[in-house]
């Protein structure tokens, strides 16, 4: 399993509000899968939005850490009720990094 390389599981533990320790491999892979996702959707290396400290933006690591524990809350497709895209959620933190093939 890949190691995410901008989150940790214990800011995940209280982003996702968890206490237990028993999750933690199960929580890498999710961090690890939220980075890679990001990667994906801003069709770039999140290595080229560092800074000289080697940190992402704020905004664009919450929305990881919004992604994540996204992910960890609903682990399957479907739920009892009808889910509802969070309004200036993920998307709205990740737009502004997205590269469009003209730049």
């Amino acid at each position: 399993m890949s190691q995410p390389r901008y989150t940790t599981i214990e800011r995940l533990k209280k982003q996702a509000v968890l206490e237990t320790d028993d999750q933690d491999e199960e929580l890498m892979g999710y961090l690890a899968a939220a980075e890679t996702a990001t990667e994906r959707n801003l069709q770039r290396s999140l290595s080229e939005l560092e800074d000289k400290s080697g940190n992402l933006p704020d905004d664009l690591l919450q929305a990881i850490y919004l992604l994540a524990a996204t992910w960890v809350a609903n682990k399957e497709a479907s739920a009892p009720v009808q889910l509802r895209s969070i309004p200036y959620g993920y998307e709205f933190l990740t737009v502004p990094y997205i590269k469009y093939d003209n730049e």
